[in-house]
């Protein structure tokens, strides 16, 4: 696998600072020549060497974390990557996950994040849609200003809030969204993103075996993700009709609700996702999604 010499900035360098306070302290400088698997080894590490029996809250299940590692860097789609991440996520007990890709430098929580979520109820994904509910969230960036998991709760009291923002945790409170938590994932050349995690109890009654999964797969299966993004040297050119059709895609329509919107044939807009899966090297949506958000194709 490629490692990360040249590709780690003064963010990720602050973030290992940031966790080596986080975990008492033990010296761990990076190194350029450390595989991009760095910070996700480096999370897993420091829990591990700190838990010594179970907590009493799920049942521990036993794994090998170099195998998930492994597992991730053979896959080579996108695709399949988001899916082993969240899966793995889900059999450590997150009922629910979601994955926010952010355009390069972009917020977090703009419009022009995809988020790959599930457990979430439809009627709150429906609502996150709405550009003046999803901004005034204020829980991915500030994950992302703190450089470490943020649990929702921290998130909402240890910063001052907005009218906006209060309204928006009003409406978590009344969507049962209580006892979760924000992970910032770093990526080479800026890309970074943001992942919410909610295992429905407090944190405190996780194991830190499951906890440490939750944090390092995700930060491994998104680096992993920029690796094989910034292995795509040219961006494909679409055609007006391709890239209307992949904006409509971007945003989770169906295709039969495309079809509905551009006055088409739901063949030939399945006609149109094939060709614009091929010119993105793609073999599903979420891998189309992933690589046309990546090379900014899309403008959601």
């Amino acid at each position: 696998m490629p490692d990360g010499g040249g590709y780690w900035g003064a963010t990720t360098a602050r973030t290992l600072n940031r966790a080596q306070t986080d975990y008492d302290g033990v010296s761990h400088r990076v190194r350029p020549e450390r595989p991009v698997f760095l910070i996700a080894e480096y999370i897993w590490w420091r829990l591990t060497l700190t838990e010594s029996r179970p907590t009493g809250g799920l049942p521990i299940k036993k794994c090998n974390m170099q195998r998930y590692f492994s597992q991730i860097e053979a896959l080579t789609e996108l695709g399949d990557i988001l899916r082993f991440s969240n899966e793995v996520c889900r059999d450590q007990g997150a009922i629910r996950r979601s994955y926010h890709m952010t355009p390069q430098f972009g917020a977090p929580n703009s419009m022009l994040t995809v988020v790959y979520a599930h457990g979430y109820d439809p009627e709150w994904l429906e609502k996150y849609e709405q550009s003046e509910f999803r901004l005034s969230d204020p829980i991915p960036e500030r994950t992302m200003e703190h450089g470490a998991m943020l649990t929702w709760d921290d998130a909402r009291t240890k910063w001052p809030n907005t009218p906006e923002n209060e309204e928006y945790f009003k409406a978590m409170d009344e969507a049962g969204l209580i006892h979760g938590f924000g992970l910032p994932l770093f990526g080479p050349r800026g890309r970074d993103a943001y992942a919410s995690f909610d295992f429905g109890i407090p944190i405190s009654q996780i194991s830190p075996q499951q906890l440490g999964i939750v944090r390092s797969v995700p930060q491994a299966a998104h680096q992993r993700v920029c690796v094989l993004l910034d292995a795509k040297k040219t961006v494909p050119e679409l055609s007006d009709r391709e890239s209307e059709v992949l904006q409509w895609v971007a945003r989770g329509k169906s295709i039969s609700s495309i079809a509905a919107i551009l006055g088409l044939s739901a063949d030939t807009v399945k006609t149109y996702t094939k060709r614009i899966y091929a010119k993105l090297d793609a073999s599903d949506r979420v891998g189309a999604i992933v690589t046309a958000l990546k090379l900014g194709l899309v403008r959601v």
